[in-house]
């Protein structure tokens, strides 16, 4: 026990000088604490406001974040998606999405709608607030959110047609020399299919081959939207021109020569658009997979598996399934005279069967290689009076020309055609 009086009155004024210096840095340390103006007492938090109590709480939360102005971020519908898979990576709430489709349904059905369609999505305060679904040039539909409430409209912008022309010449095929004159694939196609019954594109066009056409264009404000009507078209080949003038009665449209004679033959001059011919209609041939000469009474043509197969005429087909060597097949009856079989397919069009009647130019089926196949192709047969015959040396009549009491209407038409034509040559328009 510590008896020296001087020295326990040091010690007590030591040990009051370290609480002291103690007390005041505590203080110090609560002043200074962020977003606080006044010291705080336990006392206080427990007979506070509410309004106090935020106060205080944000003593202790980060700064708070400021409100972000509205913004808008465009995505699409990507390869084997969907509208709903698109809207949930984008981090909104499934039910949201839901609620969304549920109140479009009237106007659009947003699971309908095909890959690569744009979405634009408006947000205010990271909350999606508005959509606008483009779902072609011409329509819009548009979403947004009020009241709490989804609400949703279809937006159609007017439309105007202007003329244009795309005129090229052949250096390999139509299709290359078509898609450097600045034509879209879906409309390389429907020139084909206009002189399908007259040119074998892959086979009858060579080089220097020469093709036109006359043709709509849709307009919204100064923007082009997509393409209407092919009003006319030509094809030369061999020195030979083909012209074809869209003409319309009764609300269908066909295409016929200057002459009034329709462009459509009886048949297609092929059963696919684009093919090679890998093996012709011969009377002995050695069968790659039974090694024997024996004749081959069609023609093989090759092309992709998958790739759509067109009936040549119309008519109605008596067999469509598997047939042995021949793998699936279709066969059709187009009339008392003429049959067509298609073969080695790797499937059947959906919905098809023996006695379903077929139109000219309608899928059937798809290339494949099933049977007595080496690869994938198209085994086409062409029957007439029950005897195989070469469909390749084939000429068939057309289907009909332009009735007597529309003829009149018809000259004038082509002959507005034909001046239009040649309007758009000697501009040199090439688009």
């Amino acid at each position: 026990m510590i008896k020296n009086p001087v020295f326990i009155v040091f010690l007590t004024l030591a040990m009051a000088v370290m609480i002291t210096a103690i007390v005041n840095k505590q203080e110090k340390s609560v002043d200074s604490l962020p977003f606080s103006s006044s010291r705080v007492e336990p006392r206080d938090l427990l007979h506070s406001t509410t309004a106090e109590t935020s106060v205080q709480a944000s003593v202790v939360q980060s700064p708070t974040v400021q409100a972000v102005d509205a913004v808008s971020k465009e995505i699409h519908i990507e390869h084997n998606s969907c509208f709903y898979d698109a809207l949930v990576k984008e981090s909104i709430a499934p039910q949201t999405v839901l609620q969304i489709a549920r109140v479009s349904k009237e106007k659009f059905d947003l699971g309908a709608l095909a890959p690569g369609t744009r979405l634009v999505l408006g947000w205010s305060q990271q909350k999606l607030e508005s959509m606008r679904v483009l779902i072609s040039g011409i329509k819009e539909l548009h979403v947004e959110a009020k009241d709490g409430n989804w609400e949703a409209s279809l937006i159609e912008h007017e439309v105007k047609i202007e003329l244009t022309a795309f005129f090229g010449e052949i250096t390999d095929t139509l299709w290359n020399s078509a898609v450097s004159a600045g034509m879209s694939f879906d409309l390389i196609s429907d020139l084909s299919d206009i002189f399908a019954s007259q040119v074998d594109f892959t086979r009858e066009l060579n080089v220097g081959d020469q093709w036109a056409i006359l043709i709509e264009k849709e307009m919204v404000g100064e923007q082009q939207v997509g393409y209407r009507n092919i009003l006319a078209a030509e094809i030369s080949k061999h020195g030979e021109t083909l012209p074809a003038y869209r003409f319309e009665v009764d609300g269908r449209e066909r295409y016929f020569d200057a002459e009034g004679q329709s462009n459509r033959g009886k048949f297609l001059k092929s059963p696919l658009r684009y093919n090679k011919i890998t093996s012709r209609f011969q009377k002995a041939r050695f069968h790659p997979i039974l090694k024997t000469r024996r004749p081959h009474q069609g023609v093989d043509l090759s092309a992709s598996t998958g790739t759509p197969v067109r009936a040549v005429g119309d008519g109605s087909i008596v067999e469509a399934g598997r047939n042995g060597g021949s793998g699936i097949m279709v066969k059709i009856r187009h009339d008392h005279r003429y049959m067509t079989a298609y073969k080695h397919l790797s499937k059947v069009a959906s919905g098809l069967r023996s006695g379903s009647k077929i139109e000219q130019g309608q899928i059937i089926g798809y290339v494949g290689q099933t049977g007595l196949a080496t690869g994938p192709h198209l085994h086409f047969e062409f029957y007439e009076d029950g005897r195989y015959v070469d469909p390749m040396g084939k000429r068939f009549p057309r289907r009909d020309s332009v009735d007597p009491r529309h003829r009149m209407r018809f000259q004038s038409e082509v002959k507005h055609l034909q001046e239009l034509m040649e309007e758009f040559r000697k501009k040199g328009r090439v688009l």
